[in-house]
């Protein structure tokens, strides 16, 4: 029973730490398409920048929800 509420509290943190960084990310991605916008309309850099946090967001749901054991 002990190992289950231990298992069960680990899943749970890892799930906030997962919303955390997602949180974090969504912020950044409004951060940086507000600079482009104000700073250089007609120029779309800032896809570079939100895909490379995607694709962390991408790898941290996968390791951290999707393959709990590694």
């Amino acid at each position: 029973m002990e190992n289950l509420q231990k298992a069960a509290r680990e899943r749970v943190k890892k799930k906030k730490e997962f919303f955390q960084f997602l949180a974090a990310y969504i912020g950044m991605c409004v951060l940086v398409v507000s600079i482009n916008l104000i700073t250089s309309f007609g120029e779309w850099w800032f896809i570079y920048p939100v895909l490379c946090g995607g694709i962390g967001v991408a790898i941290h749901f996968l390791r951290f929800l999707v393959f709990l054991e590694l």
